[in-house]
């Protein structure tokens, strides 16, 4: 029996988004990306902004929110606008652009551009999220290329908003695109040191490896409001052996950064805070003083 295989079908779409992709070039940046659970109001914008003003250089957070909004209209479509709290400590902070993604306007631009197609299924995998990372690196350029790029991804991590494109779009930043990734979480841990509870936090974790997130750093927020320093490494060395019995991580388990509950709103003493337990986090450079 004898044949051939069939002439492959031209793929134009999958060809551009291929060599705009071989030109994405991070030069070395530090992307630094944290998630939520289990609620979508846990204070990423809060931690997320203190984390980039405790960095040497220049440093800038872009949020994306998933929603479908496009924004055209100049409106905020959500109640609460993270962009202020980063202008707070990041004053270069733009109200928008290149700060702020919407989910919506990722979608409508590559529709524009590539949904007019005649020869291929387009699909949020590989396709859109390409996209994505084409998207937060025109971004990342437009912020000036500063040496820690700080992503904040709005909701919580199993929200469909993310699940279906931007997280497995993550894998592609370290190689070829030329970026340092950490990837951080925060959550919480009901119980606080009284009676710390993890099984929650477990059931993410393993629910996170379906998508091939594997945490660098865990942030648990507890209940105390100031708990010494023994007593939160204590802590965080006990959940760490908890984790580690139950759990199953690449090539270790995840430093855990316990954060305690500030006062509202100015949540005055947190900055201090991550300042003096930077070096759990990641290898974030030496500090370049206090905001």
């Amino acid at each position: 029996m004898t044949g051939s295989w069939p002439l492959m079908e031209p793929t134009p779409v999958t060809d551009r988004l291929d060599e705009a992709f071989r030109h994405v070039d991070f030069g070395g940046c530090h992307v630094f990306v944290l998630l939520g659970h289990p609620r979508s109001d846990i204070g990423k914008g809060q931690l997320v902004a203190r984390l980039a003003a405790t960095v040497p250089g220049p440093a800038t957070v872009v949020k994306f929110d998933g929603i479908l909004n496009t924004n055209e209209r100049g409106n905020h479509p959500s109640p609460t606008d993270d962009l202020a709290t980063y202008r707070r400590f990041l004053p270069d902070t733009v109200m928008g652009w290149p700060n702020q993604i919407l989910g919506g306007d990722v979608l409508l631009s590559f529709l524009r551009e590539f949904g007019g197609t005649d020869w291929e299924h387009l699909s949020f995998v590989p396709h859109l999220s390409r996209f994505f990372l084409l998207t937060l690196h025109r971004a990342w350029v437009d912020a000036g290329r500063p040496a820690h790029l700080f992503v904040e991804l709005g909701g919580t991590v199993f929200d469909q908003e993310l699940t279906t494109y931007v997280l497995p779009a993550l894998s592609m930043l370290t190689t070829p695109a030329n970026a340092r990734l950490t990837t951080a979480l925060l959550s919480e841990l009901p119980g606080g040191f009284v009676e710390p509870k993890t099984r929650a936090l477990q059931e993410c974790l393993t629910g996170s490896l379906r998508f091939g997130l594997v945490y660098d750093v865990l942030f648990l927020r507890v209940p105390e409001r100031d708990p010494g320093d023994d007593e939160l490494s204590a802590l965080e060395a006990a959940v760490a052996a908890k984790l580690r019995r139950h759990l199953v991580h690449r090539p270790a388990p995840p430093r855990l950064v316990l954060v305690p509950t500030f006062e509202p709103p100015a949540l005055d003493g947190y900055l201090d805070y991550l300042h003096r337990r930077r070096h759990l986090v990641a290898d974030l450079g030496q500090p370049a003083g206090r905001a």
